[in-house]
């Protein structure tokens, strides 16, 4: 793989929203499936906007800070 093929697999790639306690874990370990409650299958969710994935990281803060 080239550097150019690398920094394109980057450039596509999707945007993901977490909340800052996740993201030390995420940064060492990578991105893992998992299901958001027990009737859903395990995934790993991104979105293809940033203003998705920030919003997103948003309503799980408020959701985790209640």
């Amino acid at each position: 793989m080239t550097a150019f093929d690398r920094a394109w697999a980057v450039i596509k790639a999707p945007y993901h929203g977490t909340t800052d306690d996740r993201l030390e874990e995420i940064m060492r370990e990578g991105l893992k499936p998992q299901s958001p409650d027990m009737f859903s299958e395990s995934g790993v969710w991104y979105s293809k906007t940033p203003k998705q994935a920030i919003s997103f990281s948003k309503i799980r803060s408020e959701g985790y800070n209640n």
